[in-house]
Formats: C-alpha cells, sequence, structure tokens
C-alpha cells in the first residue's frame, strides 16, 4: 500500500502549547517542502475516543482548583511506571496505533507529548518496527516521562538541557538544540516604532502586553489596572483569551491606557512592538519572547514544567519571576528603565542564536524514505 503521508506528528490538546508546537513545525517544513505531506494525531482522541474530551475538562478543572495535585503527579511519578508489563497493558492502545500506522504509512514519526512518546516507543518495542521516532520536548525540562528507549531522536530546548540529558544516559548523537519551535512569523525583522505607529501608539510609548488571561494567572483586580494607567508613557494590550469577566472588569473600567482584546491573529506584530511582556512561564511563549527579544516579567508561576522554565528564565537572564501583584509592580518600574530592559535584551540575544526551527523541517525531510519495518503478521 503506498504512503498516505510523510510525517505523522502526535500530540494532545492538554494545554495550547503541544499544538502550536506542531503547527511551528508544520509550517516551517512546508516552507521548505510545500508538498510534504503531515498527518497530525490527537493521541488521547485516537485511543479514548468519545472520553478524551472528558478528560481535557478534568484537567483543565485539577489545574484551575488545585495546582498542588498536578505537580505531585509531575515531579514524583513518571507516567505508568505503575505497571510492570506496559506492553500487554495498553494492548489494545498500541493495536489503535497500528492500525493507524499500518493506514497511513508514514515516513517518520514526530511526538510533542511524554505519553504519546511513550506509547509510540511501546509499539515499536511490540511490534518490532524500525519507524523512526522523534521528540520534541516542548518545555525547559529534563523530565523522566520523556525519556523513552525505542525514540531516535530529541529535539531540546536548550544546552543545558542537552547537557542533563546526556548525563542521564541518553547518547549525544540522539540529542539536537533548536530551541522550542514557534511560527516563521516571529523570526519576521520588524521595526517596532513601524509597528507601534501601526497600532496606534507614538514610538515614545512604553508597550506592556500581558497575556493569560484566559487561564486567570494574571491580576484581576481592577486596582492593578488603574495603577498600569497611571504610569506616565506607558500603554497596556490586555490579551483576554476566554475570560470574558476579566474583559468586562477592565473594560467597565474605562481606562485610556489600557485596550483589551479577546484574541489575535497577529500575536507576533505585538510582541515585536511590545517592550514587555506579562505572561505565563509556558514552553512556547517563553520561546516567542526569546525570539521577539521581548523582556518577560512572569507573575506566580505555578505548575511544575512553568516553576521549571522560570529556572530556565532566571539562569540565563531573560526576564524577572513575581509571586504577587507587590512584586509584579515593582518589576514593571525595574523594566521600564531602558538599561534594565537593554541588559535583558542582549541576554535574550545570547540565547535566540541557538533557537533553529528550521533544523527539525531540515532533520525531518533528511529522514531515510526507506520503508519502515514492522513485525510479521
Amino acid at each position: 500500500m503506498q504512503s498516505q503521508c510523510d510525517l505523522m506528528i502526535l500530540t494532545t490538546h492538554f494545554g495550547a502549547g503541544h499544538v502550536s508546537v506542531s503547527k511551528a513545525i508544520q509550517e516551517h517544513i512546508r516552507s521548505i517542502d510545500a508538498n510534504y505531506r503531515i498527518h497530525v494525531v490527537d493521541t488521547n482522541e485516537l485511543i479514548f475516543s468519545r472520553n478524551s474530551k472528558i478528560m481535557y475538562r478534568s484537567f483543565d478543572k485539577i489545574i484551575s482548583a488545585d495546582h498542588h495535585v498536578y505537580n505531585f503527579y509531575y515531579y514524583h511519578r513518571r507516567p505508568w511506571s505503575f505497571i510492570h508489563d506496559r506492553k500487554d497493558f495498553f494492548s489494545s492502545h498500541l493495536k489503535k496505533i497500528d492500525e493507524l500506522l499500518r493506514e497511513m504509512k508514514p515516513v517518520c514519526v514526530l511526538s510533542s507529548f511524554p505519553s504519546s512518546t511513550e506509547l509510540m516507543s511501546l509499539y515499536k518495542d511490540a511490534y518490532n518496527s524500525t519507524i523512526p521516532l522523534y521528540t520534541c520536548i516542548t518545555d525547559v525540562v529534563d523530565n523522566d516521562e520523556w525519556l523513552h528507549g525505542k525514540n531516535d531522536l530529541y529535539f531540546v530546548p536548550h544546552e543545558s538541557i542537552a547537557i542533563r540529558l546526556e548525563q542521564k544516559g541518553i547518547s549525544r548523537d540522539k540529542l539536537i538544540v533548536t530551541g522550542i519551535p514557534v511560527r516563521k512569523a516571529f523570526y519576521s525583522n520588524y521595526d517596532k516604532n513601524a509597528l507601534k505607529e501601526e497600532f496606534g501608539y507614538d514610538s515614545r510609548n512604553r508597550i506592556i502586553l500581558i497575556m493569560g488571561g484566559a487561564l486567570g494567572i494574571i491580576p484581576e483586580k481592577s486596582s492593578f489596572y488603574r495603577w498600569l494607567n497611571s504610569i506616565d508613557h506607558v500603554r497596556a494590550v490586555l490579551i483576554s483569551g476566554k475570560n470574558s469577566k476579566l474583559k468586562e472588569k477592565v473594560e467597565e473600567l474605562s481606562l485610556k491606557n489600557v485596550k483589551v482584546i479577546e484574541y489575535t491573529d497577529r500575536m507576533p506584530e505585538y510582541m515585536h512592538m511590545s517592550d514587555i511582556l506579562i505572561g505565563k512561564a509556558g514552553g512556547i511563549t517563553v520561546f516567542e519572547a526569546i525570539v521577539s527579544l521581548l523582556p518577560t516579567i512572569v507573575y506566580n508561576p505555578e505548575l511544575g514544567q512553568e516553576i521549571e522554565n522560570c529556572k530556565f528564565i532566571r539562569q540565563e537572564g531573560l526576564g524577572i519571576i513575581t509571586a504577587n501583584t507587590k512584586e509584579l509592580k515593582k518589576a514593571i518600574i525595574s523594566m521600564l528603565y531602558a538599561e534594565n530592559r537593554d541588559r535583558i535584551v542582549d541576554n535574550l540575544k545570547k540565547v535566540r542564536k541557538s533557537v533553529n526551527t528550521r533544523l527539525i523541517a531540515e532533520k525531518i525531510l533528511d529522514t531515510n524514505r526507506n520503508e519502515w519495518g514492522e513485525k510479521d503478521d
């Protein structure tokens, strides 16, 4: 049977980052080869069908209600480690993967989520498959949940992670430092002042971009936005996402210098225009800021992977981590001084040199197109 796709990407919708990474990789591949065939699969939907929606809703409720439960799982247990014979336990799941691979016959598989890599690694072992399996690590972490014996190549976010993975026994020739993939538009050479003019701002204005409203991880008190509104030459743009309550609350304040938008398809332009980003420390957001050379203030990180990403931000001097509104205000005032921002931008430029999503695209396109092996029927 003829191959139906060249690359199969396995991802999930646990947060927007994993899907964003898969979209960024597709974009870079197709900028090189417009005819390259890519098939994206939500692993949870494949395995659990209708129940996957329940899983996603439950996940959202857990991280909203009590991040401690999530963090216990994140830090203390590798997925499925309590199951000794995982191949037998997941045999029905592996069968679904086998059926899909037989139907699509991809040249290689890329995973952007730990459990997807786990299942594909188990599949390769159980079915004696030699299909190349690549994993893109989507946070600045070296967690064991990403590490599986049958994975052939890891695209890692930073050299420090490559070193730590090598110390854990991963061969260096299986590690490529690429950064976390971001869309091509973020690499564009925008003119900051021209963007400010296009969006209706004076070039002397300092633009503060506030993201993360949909997850409730930015300040919601009216007093904070009134304070922002009062700072000379500062203009704030709040992207509220699904947080309609926050949107309505801030809009009702009728603040001249605080603009609220629900969604935008021009995030690269907003980030390149801005002088300061206030937001969450998700892996893709961190690297969008790096590529955009945008100093970041993280407000009250709680989830395990965001805490780890904050360690990276501190280590490389890419921004300021704050635990409460008082610290947030202090950080904003500090970053409004040009010399403080310039110092952070210099650090961002150093890290940006190692960020290259195109390397992922080139490696995938260079993959040997010999038919992959599989277990005899």
